[in-house]
């Protein structure tokens, strides 16, 4: 798409929607493609991992409950529900274990607020895996973009903020709308815009639910627009727009390189299921223990050099509280004290037998943070220092977080986060399934009927409903 001036009556969202519209897979940088659906595996995979998370249960029985039309699948738990709840679900489950992806720049959670809504959308309107795939790479990118047009971090979450926003954009081109169609279904879901950051600081369990909320309203918002029904189109830069009722906001990032230049490369994969705040310090952590050969025995002390903004984020000090698995997914403390005691920090960390280890205690105790207050930057650097019960004395500094497109994680790390994660859950899948989903995904493309995508790998009928 060539980039063009606004004509006065028009909006940005115009320009989006127009983008959104015209744009086909065949006009997408073959890396923007093959970075959406390496991304979406794994969304999927560490939304499988979590379906035994607590609160999976209940929000499935909840879905299940309040019935309806089986458009789409919940993964891993295999009923089919409405589009919008599909999408809430699934929306939940990829962010729960805060193993998903991030685009670092704009720190947006984004494919966990898309996914879920263009994956629904494919099946209930049994879309090929060619138009979910152009769907989801479009979104994407357009969440992104619309993150990095605000950075004050005053409070507010942008991954649900804009990624409703671009949920409903991405989802309004699978059902074939065109370019006002798209726009009007941006519209209305501004009126459900929002997402707060304080269920991070209170540690709730509806810090999963943010983006999952976005996905939601993306999928209804699209669904209403369909229909006919007109939404405004001044929805960042109106008078109450986001950018003057919500945050300030530059649209120069948000347009620049629009439909030449794909974010979904820059999008990072997780290496450890927990807040990308920890990441950098884990990360020295696991380097010194493995590359030493220490075990928790020969741990007398550590230290923590992080930034101011990783501390505010996940700095305190480590309670479980009434919801034990945020807490340990948003605290340095934990984060680095499994590595040191378990040489690990995985899934199996975060769950309640790792967390209510009677060594895990000791372990912290025997850390220091402290912040390097002249650092601007948010999730790196961070340095870890180790002084051994021998008396020696070992140090590390990572830059950057593990499994950006600087420090990507391998072909194999990939694969066998993958594997790890959809061998857990509900319904573990063994090696056979695993490698089916994968194949699926990976040549989306080639899928007829996305109403199928799931059949062979989803749980039977008989083993759902004895769950």
């Amino acid at each position: 798409m060539t980039r063009r001036r606004l004509e006065p009556t028009e909006t940005y969202a115009h320009l989006l929607a127009e983008h959104m519209a015209s744009t086909t897979l065949s006009d997408i940088p073959p890396n923007a493609v093959a970075a959406a659906k390496r991304i979406a595996l794994d969304s999927i995979g560490v939304a499988w991992a979590a379906t035994d998370s607590p609160g999976s249960a209940e929000l499935r029985d909840f879905a299940v409950r309040e019935g309806g039309a089986a458009d789409a699948t919940l993964f891993a738990f295999g009923d089919r529900v409405p589009a919008a709840m599909a999408a809430l679900v699934n929306g939940t489950l990829a962010g729960a274990l805060d193993y998903d992806c991030l685009h670092e720049p704009s720190v947006m959670h984004c494919d966990i607020a898309i996914l879920p809504a263009v994956l629904a959308v494919a099946e209930r309107q049994k879309s090929s895996g060619k138009a979910f795939l152009e769907a989801l790479v479009l979104g994407n990118d357009l969440a992104c973009r619309m993150g990095l047009t605000t950075s004050e971090n005053g409070g507010w979450f942008y991954s649900s903020l804009y990624g409703c926003l671009a949920a409903a954009a991405a989802s309004a081109k699978l059902l074939g709308l065109d370019a006002p169609g798209i726009r009007n279904a941006m519209g209305i879901a501004l009126g459900s815009a929002g997402g707060s950051r304080q269920s991070n600081i209170e540690r709730s369990y509806t810090k999963r639910m943010q983006t999952a909320f976005a996905a939601q309203t993306g999928v209804q918002a699209a669904l209403l627009a369909a229909t006919g029904i007109i939404g405004p189109a001044a929805i960042l830069e109106g008078n109450a727009g986001i950018w003057e009722l919500y945050e300030a906001g530059d649209p120069t990032p948000m347009l620049d390189g629009l439909g030449s230049r794909y974010l979904n490369p820059e999008i990072s994969l997780k290496k450890f299921p927990s807040c990308a705040c920890n990441h950098a310090a884990a990360e020295a952590a696991l380097r010194i223990v493995h590359g030493e050969g220490l075990g928790a025995g020969d741990i007398a002390r550590a230290r923590v050099t992080i930034t101011p903004y990783m501390q505010q984020i996940t700095g305190g000090p480590f309670r479980p509280g009434d919801t034990p698995q945020v807490n340990a997914q948003f605290n340095i403390f934990y984060s680095v004290a499994s590595v040191l005691l378990r040489g690990h920090l995985g899934v199996e960390d975060i769950m309640p037998p790792a967390m209510f280890d009677p060594a895990i205690g000791p372990m912290i105790e025997r850390i220091e943070v402290v912040v390097d207050e002249r650092l601007s930057t948010l999730l790196a650097p961070a340095t870890v220092e180790i002084e051994t019960v021998d008396g020696r004395h070992f140090s590390e500094q990572v830059t950057g977080m593990p499994g950006t497109p600087e420090a990507p994680l391998s072909d194999s790390e990939i694969d066998a986060k993958f594997r790890s994660c959809t061998g857990r859950g509900v319904d573990p899948l063994e090696p056979a399934r695993a490698g089916v989903l994968a194949a699926r995904m990976l040549a989306v493309e080639e899928v007829a009927d996305m109403a199928h995508f799931f059949e062979d790998i989803a749980r039977d009928d008989a083993a759902r409903q004895a769950a």
